[in-house]
């Protein structure tokens, strides 16, 4: 199966629905925020890592969903968040050294 369908089959499977709403991101970001190489080893391991981190005490992120519900689902989301962003990296990698060769 192809990593983006693997993809597709966990979101459906975790019961995202589409609201048609668009993320708005004000952040722009130049050529110096550029990540050069990056290691991302066992990205399950350290993306559930990450989210047992999270202050459980924190207020709503801006998707109004509170850091404690990301942090109790943390061995329900670590493999969906770590494949996207495992994918997303991937994706940059080749847009931006793959167009170059």
């Amino acid at each position: 199966m192809l990593a983006g369908n693997q993809l597709a089959q966990i979101l459906y499977e975790v019961g995202v629905v589409d609201d048609n709403a668009t993320p708005v991101c004000d952040m722009v970001l130049n050529s110096d925020n550029a990540i050069d190489t990056i290691e991302f080893t066992r990205p399950t391991a350290n993306v559930e890592a990450a989210l047992s981190k999270l202050k459980s005490n924190l207020s709503n992120g801006p998707d109004g969903l509170p850091p404690v519900l990301f942090k109790r689902l943390k061995h329900c989301l670590a493999a969906p968040l770590a494949l996207v962003f495992t994918q997303l990296l991937l994706l940059h990698s080749y847009l931006t050294h793959g167009k170059k060769q």
